[in-house]
This record gives C-alpha cells, structure tokens and sequence, in this order.
C-alpha cells in the first residue's frame, strides 16, 4: 500500500509545527470588527506553478510579508513534508527535548 502525502496531511503537519513553536496557528485572523490581521510567525504554504513552498509569516506585527525556509524554490508537497518534518526534528534537538 502506498501512503500518498496530501495537501491535508502537510497542513496538519504546519499545524503541529505552530503548536510545538508556539505561533498562531492560521497566517491571518479576522478581529471583532472583520478586518483581517496578519499573525506574525505563522509557518504555512504558499503555492503557485504547480508546487509549494514552506514558509513563514513575518514577525514584525502587522507585516504580510513571508520568509522562505530553506530558500526552496516551489516544491512536491512529499518534499515539502520531509522538510517540515527534518525542520521539526531540528527545532526539537535545538531545544533539547
């Protein structure tokens, strides 16, 4: 049987990453009065031509702009999920857990 990496699978994987490093879990938020706020650090997708990267909301509050982990150009979604996962490992072994 063949495991087939998803675009759910990956989300579920940033979800986790947010959690563990202790960043918002979604890349933008609507406030009380519907405007919508950038949450600063958020790890997320971003797609186009045909691929994805893994990247990271700014931190600066209010900024939309993204860094890009690992300058990786757009990507299989299985590429990227080894990444999260290598990128996870890492952070766990810098914190010493």
């Amino acid at each position: 049987m063949t495991n087939r990496i998803t675009q759910a699978f990956v989300e579920k994987q940033l979800e986790n990453l947010n959690r563990m490093t202790g960043m918002p879990l979604s890349p933008y938020h609507k406030n009380d009065q519907g405007v919508t706020i950038p949450q600063a650090g958020n790890y997320h997708l971003d797609s186009g031509y045909g691929g994805y990267k893994f990247v990271r909301m700014d931190t600066t509050v209010g900024s939309t702009g993204t860094s890009n982990i690992g300058n990786m150009g757009y990507r299989s979604l299985p590429v990227i999920s080894q990444y999260i996962r290598m990128f996870a490992e890492g952070y766990l072994a810098a914190k010493g857990l």
